[in-house]
């Protein structure tokens, strides 16, 4: 039965993702994150041969990758975590969308990638319905603004995250890999 459970939750979840579409997105607490906007722009503006990083070892920080100013060469961005840097393509794919957010396009579709801020609690707050981990593959996930903005800023249980918005609810919906505990 749990088994089932688990299932039909990534399977509800791949469902809410595959929808997504490419538009801006925007976390509650605006005072509390530093905002970076990465573009086709962005990217073009470097250097040849340089790489654009996204320093996830930076707390209250939020970067928000939108493609309506063109396609995002990928290939130039790469994500700097505690474990190390890596690609970001591979950095989202192992950590958030195989298996997990199926469908989801990275290259083509809106999301975030954001840490959280200091100063955070340790236990969900109590009547999180929206709000789920699970215990077999680590990942946390929540559906709607309430429900991601209690993770981020108000629990401990995950320090990097991957956000985005289902255009067929407009809901927010945001995955992260749980700490150790």
């Amino acid at each position: 039965m749990k088994r089932i459970m688990i299932i039909a939750t990534l399977i509800a979840l791949a469902l809410t993702v595959a929808g997504f579409a490419s538009m801006p997105q925007t976390f509650p607490e605006p005072n509390l994150l530093r905002r970076i906007d990465v573009n086709a722009k962005t990217i073009t503006a470097l250097a040849p041969g340089k790489n654009y990083i996204v320093d996830l070892t930076q707390r209250g920080v939020v970067y928000e990758f939108s493609p309506q100013a063109g396609q995002i060469d990928f290939s130039r961005v790469r994500v700097r975590t505690t474990r190390g840097e890596v690609a970001i393509g591979s950095f989202l794919e192992t950590t958030y969308l195989k298996d997990k957010l199926a469908g989801f396009k990275y290259a083509t579709q809106a999301f975030s990638l954001a840490t959280r801020p200091p100063g955070t609690i340790q236990n969900p707050p109590s009547g999180t319905s929206n709000l789920s981990c699970n215990p077999e593959t680590k990942i946390c996930s929540c559906i709607g603004k309430k429900a991601c903005t209690n993770l981020m800023f108000e629990t401990s249980l995950c320090d990097e995250f991957f956000c985005a918005i289902n255009p067929l609810t407009g809901e927010k919906v945001c995955s992260c890999k749980q700490l150790p505990s």
